[in-house]
């Protein structure tokens, strides 16, 4: 039962990484058709990077955990 638990956990996870990547996406065209700032496109993105990295953290770590 608690590999399936962390089986829906990662993903979960994969899941939310693809849609911070989708999310980047979308900020890199805002950039490009000009609805956001340089600066404030910078600052976003290194948040997004910062998340991803997170979330890969917590997937790397849950795949050890299964057997």
């Amino acid at each position: 039962m608690e590999d399936v638990l962390v089986k829906i956990k990662v993903d979960f996870y994969d899941i939310s990484r693809g849609s911070s990547f989708e999310t980047k996406s979308h900020l890199i065209y805002g950039v490009r058709v000009k609805y956001f700032k340089e600066t404030d496109y910078l600052e976003i993105k290194n948040i997004i990077d910062e998340v991803i990295h997170e979330i890969n953290k917590i997937t790397s770590y849950l795949n050890r955990q299964q057997p």
